[in-house]
């Protein structure tokens, strides 16, 4: 019996070796070692000693998990180096190194969060797509906004409100619009992308749910609006134009709001830039504190340095960091700019100053090499609810960043939202972790094999 024993575990131990991707993990370890030696370049190789052995762990778990499931060894590997991206732009920008205990904490309840939601989602899909169920996600979506704006604590612009949650745990804030955009994702591949049905009913009422998804999507602009959370907004409304493209039926309805999209906001552009803009900075009018927010987020979006003292400040800082970066960064601390949110709103740029073009390159490669890892698990799902919510996750997740990349280079107005992976905010890496783990539980296939209501 012992004997047959210690085969049973020898078997299986030889089974799981199979299936491993020891290419993947080998080459995902080099890169590893690459960064690693870069932070040592830099300077800081002690301080990151700790993390790069944890990632390194880290790696070699994940991927044996991954390849046990079947999960997409490449989306895998570009998640685990915009990972390490992350930490090693966060340990360069802090100058005194990660705190080991920090990291620990922020990174273990994200890795935690991500397992949980592949867990929820692995068993839970099948009723996800249920019109009754899409209504309660909905009507949490708008709970969450109202008792943020009726008890929320704010940091930032209004008072007694807002977007942002304290606690005093090792710094850590939560953002709770960051779970109306992962709920938004899940109501917007039901709503567009189940096949049986392209009319919800509600009572004795029936209406299209694409005409639906859009009512619902401008109540919730109403909500960011009040927060002043103009970059969330953005976002969603963008994937919303996106998919409704990919997945819509009714062909007339999308081409108009495109138009309206374009036009509204090349017009809004213009006028603010061109027009009010100029006069708003210098006293002559007087605006309504969201419409002089537009005006002035618009109106110094390319030319920043036109209104350094004012509106422009932060664009102006990002562009003289993305000036003295280099191909590698500053050699020296003597020459660091203060740049305003540097962990968060402006990491991108700060990315550039303190590790240098290369590693702005490398961030810019992997979100679009993630953007075609998505486009290819979405075209292989059989399930065009699988295709829809595949391509809402990748959207968001690249729409997001290039916003982010674009008004760190003063391409787009400054919205203040995080780069995904790399910024230290602590809901933005749940966020992303989760996100990945759902797309990587999508490309296992498991899903497909069975019966969606």
């Amino acid at each position: 019996m012992g004997t047959v024993y210690h085969h049973g575990i020898r078997y299986r131990m030889e089974s799981l070796r199979n299936r491993v991707d020891m290419k993947s993990i080998a080459i995902m370890l080099s890169i590893e070692f690459m960064l690693y030696f870069f932070v040592i370049y830099k300077g800081f190789g002690w301080n990151y000693l700790p993390i790069i052995v944890f990632m390194m762990f880290f790696t070699i778990v994940s991927s044996a998990v991954a390849s046990y499931m079947g999960a997409d060894r490449y989306l895998l590997v570009i998640i685990i180096l915009l990972l390490n991206l992350g930490f090693v732009v966060q340990e360069i920008e802090s100058g005194n190194g990660v705190k080991i205990s920090s990291f620990l904490l922020k990174f273990g309840l994200a890795v935690a969060a991500a397992f949980l939601a592949a867990l929820l989602y692995k068993y839970l899909a099948g009723i996800l797509i249920d019109d009754k169920i899409v209504l309660g996600i909905m009507t949490i979506q708008l709970l969450v906004c109202i008792t943020m704006y009726t008890v929320g604590v704010r940091i930032g612009d209004m008072n007694r409100q807002g977007a942002v949650l304290t606690i005093n745990v090792k710094g850590i804030s939560i953002t709770p619009f960051e779970i109306v955009k992962v709920l938004y994702l899940l109501v917007i591949a039901a709503l567009l992308c189940k096949e049986e049905s392209k009319m919800l009913y509600l009572g004795k009422w029936r209406i299209g749910k694409e005409t639906f998804l859009m009512i619902h999507t401008g109540i919730l602009s109403i909500f960011f609006l009040l927060y002043r959370e103009l970059g969330t907004l953005l976002v969603i409304y963008l994937v919303e134009v996106i998919m409704l493209w990919i997945f819509g039926k009714n062909r007339k309805q999308i081409f108009m709001l495109l138009a309206f999209t374009v036009i509204g906001i090349v017009g809004v552009w213009f006028i603010c830039d061109q027009i009010l803009c100029p006069i708003v900075i210098a006293g002559k009018i007087s605006l309504p504190g969201i419409m002089e927010k537009i005006v002035k987020r618009f109106g110094t979006a390319f030319h920043p340095e036109d209104a350094v003292l004012d509106a422009g400040y932060q664009g102006t800082m990002g562009l003289e960091a993305l000036a003295i970066g280099g191909f590698l960064g500053l050699d020296t601390e003597r020459y660091r700019l203060p740049l305003p949110e540097a962990a968060t709103d402006m990491v991108f740029a700060n990315v550039i100053q303190t590790c240098g073009f290369l590693m702005g390159v490398a961030i810019i490669v992997s979100f679009f090499a993630l953007l075609a890892r998505g486009i290819a698990i979405a075209s292989a799902c059989k399930e065009t609810y699988f295709q829809g919510l595949t391509m809402s996750i990748v959207l968001l997740l690249v729409i997001e960043n290039m916003i982010h990349i674009g008004y760190n280079i003063a391409m787009f107005p400054i919205t203040g939202i995080p780069l995904y992976f790399v910024s230290q905010g602590f809901t933005a890496v749940v966020t992303a972790m989760v996100l990945a783990a759902v797309l990587l539980v999508i490309s296992t296939g498991v899903l497909e094999r069975r019966k969606l209501i």
